[in-house]
């Protein structure tokens, strides 16, 4: 699946540990973990990837 700062909130709410996953960027990985933040209005998504990183999405 590629996550986009565009993605639906239901899009990043559907990913799970263990999918794969890429970014607009090209940062790519299997997802070990995920955190969502929610702050008011606003949400951070962060994925983090099996040695590859974090991706960060806000909405």
């Amino acid at each position: 699946m590629i996550i986009k700062h565009s993605s639906s909130i239901k899009e990043l709410e559907s990913i799970r540990v263990g999918d794969k996953v890429q970014d607009e960027y090209g940062k790519t990985g299997f997802v070990e973990e995920i955190e969502v933040l929610k702050h008011r209005d606003s949400h951070q998504y962060y994925f983090r990837l099996k040695n590859s990183g974090t991706i960060l999405i806000l909405k």
